[in-house]
């Protein structure tokens, strides 16, 4: 198992080793190239060789590996910080004395997508931001510290990281899904075309047009009775079913990660006191809650969102694409085929460059259909994708699923950020948990 730490921040107090170097002062010759342990050694940046040649205080590695309270889940691809501990009395400069932080591979397994000896600078706060894809492709990194005057300042012990083990939580070979999975609230609450299964227990339902999960706590199925009605059933984890009939439509669509329909061109806002109806330009094709907003796509390009708060409804054409979902307190995505334009926490309807990126195409291509955007990475139907800039830094950029589990492609993503559902070539299906605790300390 990788280097594991518990949730207190990237730089964190904790256990370290340190030596002092000393110096022989009859091996020193004036005319000698060698550079005196003892002295100041300034690099130019993380390609000097002196950076690495120079002994130093040394410290062990801690990388936050994430999968734990408040940290994000170990998708198939993650990225993980690398640090050091700071504290008092610990070697190497304070924080605010750090420009940055250098990072070398001294091994790696085959298919971890990275080779011995890739170098990579650290970010603000010194701290180094790596990607890691697959199951048991361990990576060992080693790190240096540069303080704002350019001095080489302290090594970072080699250390090894590696995701934690695949993990299957049910499966259709084992005889625990049951028909295809519809809608995942959590690994052990979710919904499949014959059934919804909480905790083990598995309550068969009507057929029905379309599910979703509203949260880790509801799920929800919507069908169309004998008369032609829609009725929406809601399913909790602390609460009965309950059902309410709504009205007869053409074209009825449920809401991923809200309590909402869209029916025809009508917006039914389900709440406590009742179903509340707001008017659409057209009946959307897409439909999505997330930061407070209800945004769905109209077809011809046209993008909507229905303030929650406000009770306003926005507008704008945006042209041909998708809504993909986002972690859940951000905004969602427009995705246009190239870009994702993340929607603004001000005015949703307006993209906000900050929250927007473009990846290499031929990354994006090897992905799938974008289903969800989360913790900096991009999940597809066919595979996971870092969405920082490449900006020639080495190491992965993309974990393709039939690379690291069983061919075959994710067809639900869980409102818990962490479970999703996989149809296998095979024809079997299972679904997965990254590892994650969904609270914080």
């Amino acid at each position: 198992m990788g280097l594991r730490l518990p949730l207190a921040g990237l730089l964190l107090v904790g256990c370290y080793c340190s030596h002092e170097v000393a110096v022989d002062a009859s091996a020193i010759d004036a005319a000698d190239a060698e550079v005196d342990a003892a002295s100041p050694v300034f690099v130019s940046g993380c390609e000097d060789r002196r950076l690495w040649s120079t002994e130093l205080p040394s410290v062990e590695l801690q990388a936050l590996l994430g999968g734990g309270p408040c940290s994000p889940p170990q998708y198939p691809l993650h990225v993980v910080s690398l640090g050091w501990p700071i504290h008092r009395g610990a070697p190497g400069p304070a924080l605010e004395d750090v420009a940055t932080s250098c990072w070398r591979v001294t091994a790696a397994a085959d298919g971890s997508g990275w080779r011995v000896g890739d170098t990579f600078e650290g970010g603000p706060h010194g701290q180094g931001l790596a990607a890691i894809i697959g199951f048991e492709r361990p990576v060992r990194f080693e790190g240096r510290v540069i303080t704002n005057d350019g001095r080489a300042a302290l090594a970072v012990a080699e250390g090894e990281v590696q995701l934690d083990p695949l993990r299957a939580v049910a499966s259709e070979a084992r005889g625990e899904v049951g028909g295809e999975v519809r809608a995942i609230a959590t690994e052990s609450f979710y919904a499949t075309s014959e059934a919804v299964h909480l905790e083990g227990e598995v309550t068969p339902v009507a057929p029905f047009a379309d599910a979703a999960a509203l949260s880790t706590y509801f799920l929800a199925t919507l069908r169309r009775d004998p008369a032609g009605v829609w009725v929406h059933e809601s399913f909790g984890r602390l609460a009965a079913s309950s059902e309410t009939p709504l009205a007869p439509a053409a074209r009825a669509l449920l809401a991923r990660g809200g309590a909402h329909v869209a029916l025809d061109d009508e917006l039914w806002i389900l709440e406590v006191d009742g179903p509340r109806r707001v008017p659409l330009p057209g009946p959307p094709i897409s439909l999505l809650s997330g930061y407070g907003y209800l945004c769905g796509l109209l077809a011809g390009g046209e993008l909507f969102c229905h303030d929650q708060v406000e009770h306003e409804l926005h507008s704008r054409l945006v042209g041909e694409g998708r809504l993909v979902t986002a972690a859940p307190l951000d905004p969602p995505y427009f995705f246009d085929g190239e870009t994702f334009h993340g929607l603004s926490r001000d005015d949703p309807t307006a993209f906000d460059p900050a929250r927007s990126f473009r990846p290499v195409p031929e990354d994006l291509s090897l992905i799938g259909e974008p289903l969800a955007v989360q913790h900096g990475v991009v999940i597809g139907t066919e595979g996971f994708l870092d969405a920082r800039p490449p900006d020639g830094r080495p190491g992965p950029r993309v974990a393709r699923l039939d690379d690291v589990m069983e061919p075959g492609a994710i067809t639900v993503w869980g409102a818990d950020q962490a479970s999703y559902a996989v149809r296998h070539d095979d024809g079997t299906t299972a679904i997965y948990r990254a590892p994650f605790i969904d609270f914080c300390d």
